[in-house]
This record gives structure tokens, C-alpha cells and sequence, in this order.
């Protein structure tokens, strides 16, 4: 496989992606770098992962194939597999020109170059940490500055923009006086909008309720022992709680719900009756997981099931039609008869039947022709009554009573026992 047509993409500081055109796909790998690697034929997304890429950069992995699906919905991934540097697997260089020697080597080389610096950032970020913990703000943000120089002679943007980010927190830091009041007056307020989640016991929700505590526990993790705090504690602990026991329904719930749908594909078609009922569990399933994949399965799977209850329905439906009309046309009900065909073809002109629909013209065609074979005994019928007027007025016995006799072999051929002749 040649490299053209591959889509290359790097993760920036932000977690958005950009697009980058290269006639040389080797030079994209580096230390500090993560990539996308889009391959259409395949229609697989590798997410390449650098030995020195920040921790900033890694927190945007997991958000990755959602980012895609948003940004760039026309990318069809239907693998996404991620992969640090050093542990590619063979089928990883085969849209490639180069190899995992070339590779490794090309990295080996930047590694051997950018490792005295990559040491001193090491060390200048261990000297933050010791000056953030002692709250000696303005001793750190003049080394993180140390840092982002550096970051700019190894050209590793991410690393740039995570120290400013840290010396705006380092500043605000600086100015803002935490106190354990102030704590406890937040936890009171994160703890209402948490519970309110909670109780709706919507998937989505304690979703947001498990990334609100994790954010209130982000921004006080390096200012304070959230575990002194009586009320941050118990909230912490109910929240782990929460989360685990919706982790494990989900799981649960995602297992089940693969079951069903093996299940339900022997039903769809020979017992609606059986499939409704493993529809209506899997429905319950659903409400306790967030993924929209499995949603979107299930909905494909109920529009068969419906699609097939609306063609047994409609079959129902026609067989009736025509064991009505042919009680109506045995009764002599011709136009009776032929208003239920037409309105059963009515009925499924836009189904996919055309075996039935076939069935039902030809009933319709029986029935015209049984009409037309009545109308003429009738209109013989008819005929043979004004012989006999005529007959009995000229007192031609003989020849009345064999048209009486015609008539009433006719009368018998067409059902008609109402016929008196006078």
C-alpha cells in the first residue's frame, strides 16, 4: 500500500487537530507529538502517541474518535487503535514507506539530541512542584518560564502552552487565599448540582455528575487536602460509589444488550411476538448506557422488526381481503367484492409485496369474470321470461314449460332461488 491518500493530523495544545500535507510522513514523528493517521481503504484511525508528549496532550486521547465524529463526520473510523512510540505493530508500517528500524532510528536520533534538555524541563518541573507545595508562587512561574524557553528550542508547542496555562494558575494561585470555609462553602454547591444529576439516573447525567467532581477535585488536588474537609470527603466517596456501581450497570448492560441483539436476528423474521419482547428489554437496557453506537444499533434493529410487523400485518390484511371478497362474490356482491380488492391494493401500492399484490389482481380479474358470467345468465334470464309472456299469450304450452325448466337450471348455476316466473 503507497502512502498516497493517507490523512495526517496533529494534536495541538487545545485537543483539536489540524491537517497537515507531507511528502515526507517520516519527519511528522517526533518525541513530543501526537498524531492521527487516517486510512481511508481500511477505514482505520491510528492515534501515535510521542515518548515525550505531555500529559496535557495524552488527557485528549480518550475524546479522540468523538472530536473526529464532530469536526470531520465524513472520515468513516471504524477501528481506532492507539500506540506509543517504540510498540507499533507490524501492520501499522504497511500504508508506509519506511520501517520500525527506520523509525525508532529517526527517534533514537532526536532522543540522543533533545535529551539534555528534556532532562533539565524534568528537573525544573520536580522544582515547581517542592515551590508550589511550600505556595512559593512567584519562585515557580520564573521557572516555568525557564521551562517554556526550552520548550520552544525542542519545538514542542504543547509544552509551551502548558506552562503559560500553569503560570496563570500559579498567579491566581498567588492571589486567591484558600481557605477551608471557602472549600466547604463550594462543596455545598457542587454537592446540590451533583445529587440533582444523580437523581434523574439518566446515563448522560452521571456522566456529567462524575466530570464535575473530577474538575472540583482537579482544582483543589495541589492546594489542599480535600480528605480533611468532613463534606468534601463524604461527597468524594459518594460520588466513587455512584460512578463504580454505574460502570459495572453499564458494563452489565453493553453485554447484555450484544446478547439480545444475537438473539433477536433469529425472531425478526419467523416470531415478531418473540423479537417485541427481547425489544422491549433491550429498551430498558438502553436507558442505562451512553453510548450512541449501540443506540444507533438498536434503532436499526427495531426499524426491521417494525418493517417486518407491518408486512405480516399487511399480509394479514390481504389474506382476509380475499377470503372477504370471495364470500361477497359467492353472495353475489360483485361490486362489494371488487371495492375490497381495490382498496387492499390501495393499501399496499408503497409495500414491498408484489407476490400479494400479483394474488390480489388476479382475484380482482376472477371476480370481474364471474360478474360478467352472471350479468349474461341474468340478461338470458331475462330473454327467456318475455318468450314465456309471449308464448303463454299464444298459448305455446309446451314451449313455457321448457324455457320454465331453462330458467330455473340457470337459476341454480347462479344461486338465485328468488326467481318466480309469473
Amino acid at each position: 500500500m503507497e502512502e498516497q491518500g493517507l490523512k495526517f493530523f496533529k494534536l495541538d495544545y487545545s485537543g483539536s487537530f489540524k491537517e497537515i500535507n507531507t511528502d515526507s510522513p517520516l519527519d511528522l514523528f517526533t518525541l513530543v507529538d501526537i498524531l492521527a493517521i487516517y486510512i481511508p481503504m481500511q477505514k482505520r484511525m491510528y492515534i501515535w502517541i510521542g515518548k515525550w508528549a505531555t500529559q496535557s496532550l495524552r488527557n485528549y486521547i480518550p475524546q479522540i474518535r468523538t472530536r473526529f465524529s464532530e469536526k470531520l463526520p465524513e472520515l468513516k473510523i471504524l477501528r481506532n487503535i492507539t500506540i506509543e512510540s517504540g510498540s507499533e505493530p507490524s501492520d501499522f508500517f504497511q500504508p508506509f514507506k519506511f520501517t520500525w528500524e527506520t523509525l525508532n532510528s529517526h527517534i533514537d536520533e532526536q532522543e540522543t539530541k533533545l535529551k539534555p534538555i528534556i532532562n533539565e524541563i524534568d528537573s525544573l518541573k520536580e522544582q515547581i512542584v517542592k515551590l508550589t507545595n511550600l505556595e512559593e508562587f512567584e519562585e515557580a512561574i520564573i521557572l516555568s518560564k525557564e521551562i517554556i524557553n526550552l520548550s520552544k528550542e525542542i519545538e514542542d508547542k504543547a509544552l509551551e502552552n502548558e506552562q503559560k496555562d500553569n503560570i496563570k494558575d500559579l498567579r491566581r494561585r498567588g492571589k486567591l487565599k484558600i481557605s477551608k470555609d471557602k472549600v466547604e462553602e463550594e462543596t455545598e454547591k457542587i454537592k446540590k448540582n451533583f445529587e440533582k444529576l444523580i437523581d434523574t439516573h439518566k446515563p448522560e447525567d452521571i456522566i456529567k455528575a462524575h466530570k464535575i467532581i473530577d474538575e472540583y477535585k482537579t482544582k483543589y488536588e495541589n492546594f489542599i487536602d480535600l480528605s480533611v474537609i468532613s463534606s468534601a470527603s463524604d461527597l468524594l466517596l459518594e460520588e466513587d460509589k455512584v460512578w463504580k456501581r454505574f460502570t459495572t450497570d453499564q458494563s452489565k448492560a453493553i453485554r447484555d444488550l450484544k446478547t439480545l441483539a444475537n438473539k433477536i436476528t433469529k425472531y425478526i423474521k419467523n416470531d415478531l411476538e418473540e423479537a417485541e419482547t427481547i425489544l422491549i428489554k433491550a429498551r430498558e437496557l438502553l436507558l442505562l448506557v451512553s453510548g450512541d453506537d449501540l443506540k444507533h444499533e438498536w434503532n436499526e434493529i427495531e426499524s426491521q422488526v417494525l418493517e417486518n410487523k407491518i408486512k405480516t400485518s399487511t399480509i394479514e390484511e390481504i389474506e382476509k381481503s380475499i377470503l372477504d371478497s370471495s364470500k361477497l362474490s359467492e353472495e353475489l356482491q360483485f361490486k362489494d367484492a371488487i371495492s375490497r380488492i381495490e382498496s387492499t391494493i390501495e393499501l399496499i401500492q408503497d409495500k414491498d409485496i408484489l407476490e400479494y399484490n400479483n394474488k390480489l389482481k388476479n382475484k380482482m380479474e376472477e371476480i370481474i369474470a364471474k360478474q360478467a358470467e352472471f350479468e349474461k345468465r341474468i340478461d338470458k334470464i331475462n330473454l327467456l321470461e318475455q318468450k314465456i309472456k309471449e308464448n303463454r299469450e299464444n298459448g305455446y304450452l309446451i314451449a313455457v314449460i321448457i324455457q320454465c325448466e331453462e330458467i330455473i337450471k340457470i337459476a341454480e348455476l347462479i344461486k338465485k332461488q328468488d326467481i318466480v316466473i309469473n
